[in-house]
């Protein structure tokens, strides 16, 4: 591999706040700010939560009298979860809401190993949390104040595009209940001891930065 060929990963900007069920400090926000809906992913315990309007359904019927109607909703899981497909750019989160649930997710990783780059999952033992890769079986702690669970939950694109991609502006992501979401991608080529590295010059994950 040719250094200038050298990649590295670009991390979406996303809020950082405490996981109400496992305690994690880096559970990861997203929020539509015009109008006030938000998700919350963990991605030590795979906890979701969300915050959405639920009658959008009427604003066409409602016309001028429709006035926007709020769900609180809570999905309770027993694991995050973490792979990315080969050929593609980018990650794929997820949560497996109980054990059987875990256990097809890890059924199909298997059968499909050859289609993915990687993969990972969480698992709770004795109250402690560990991100187990699903290629080598390797464990690792994580703390309530890791910095990270899978450092390679990103996008992974060249280098020598960072000026080009951090200068794009905001990236629009639509949630599954129809909220814009806003947020730009950041590299920070750090010399932490947990960041992966492979390859000859190294894929290396990077710390995400603040928007």
């Amino acid at each position: 591999m040719e250094h200038d060929e050298q990649k590295i990963y670009y991390y979406p900007d996303r809020e950082k706040v405490k996981c109400e069920n496992c305690g994690y400090l880096r559970a990861e926000k997203v929020a539509a700010t015009e109008t006030d809906e938000y998700s919350i992913l963990c991605p030590r315990c795979g906890y979701m939560w969300d915050f959405y309007i639920c009658n959008r359904d009427r604003r066409d019927i409602d016309g001028e009298a429709w006035r926007p109607v709020y769900r609180d909703c809570v999905h309770p899981a027993c694991s995050a979860l973490f792979y990315k497909l080969e050929g593609e750019s980018q990650w794929h989160d997820g949560s497996c809401l109980d054990q059987k649930n875990l256990e097809e997710h890890l059924q199909f990783a298997s059968e499909e190993a050859s289609e993915m780059d990687w993969h990972s999952h969480t698992i709770e033992k004795d109250g402690e949390w560990y991100l187990v890769d699903g290629k080598t079986g390797e464990e690792t702690l994580i703390t309530d104040d890791a910095p990270c669970v899978d450092t390679r939950r990103g996008y992974l694109a060249p280098v020598q595009d960072r000026e080009r991609i951090e200068k794009a502006g905001p990236y629009v992501l639509t949630t599954a209940h129809g909220a814009e979401v806003h947020f730009r991608l950041k590299a920070d080529i750090s010399d932490r001891k947990d960041c992966h590295r492979s390859g000859e010059h190294g894929d290396i994950p990077v710390q995400a930065l603040d928007a």
